[in-house]
């Protein structure tokens, strides 16, 4: 990109090239999630019938009839929404803090959050163990804490140091 960039080309020449070559990685990193992971869940003793089937999905396309009982489901995708929203925020913010702070140039800010990526797939594999072990729930929350610690590690790192008797 950032040689076809400095040929001068245009963002409609690469873009399109660099989804695509995106694409293949993702489907060739999410390949080894099918082929190594497996199902640990027990089968139900019984299929559900069909008429079941049917009334699950009646009730699935309108939500609205049976107030609650969806209720789980529409937690999880505000959390979800909210979840996502703050870590796009904060991989956003993480380049141009690199980039205006830190001094990095474009390719160094690329090759660090190609290098973040790398270490936060392995911190996830580590991690999924340890939440297993105290819960999903408790898990998110120490995640979110984390993230608000180095958010405000980082605001206090480059706020101007006061000492007694300096003015304000």
């Amino acid at each position: 990109m950032i040689q076809a960039q400095q040929r001068g080309e245009k963002a409609s020449e690469f873009v399109p090239v660099t989804m695509w070559i995106t694409a293949v990685v993702y489907g060739v990193a999410a390949l080894a999630t099918f082929v190594l992971l497996k199902e640990r869940a027990q089968p139900a003793a019984r299929a559900p019938s069909a008429k079941a089937s049917r009334r699950r999905w009646r009730g699935c396309a309108k939500p609205g009839v049976r107030p609650g009982a969806t209720r789980d489901f529409m937690w999880l995708m505000v959390c979800g929404f909210f979840y996502q929203a703050g870590i796009a925020v904060v991989i956003a913010l993480a380049a141009v803090y690199a980039e205006q702070v830190l001094g990095f140039k474009q390719i160094d800010t690329m090759l660090l959050v190609f290098l973040v990526n790398i270490a936060a797939a392995l911190g996830a594999f580590a991690f999924g163990y340890f939440q297993d072990r105290i819960g999903h729930k408790q898990a998110l929350g120490a995640t979110l804490i984390g993230w608000v610690v180095m958010t405000v590690l980082a605001y206090a790192r480059h706020q101007p140091r006061r000492c007694f008797g300096s003015p304000p």
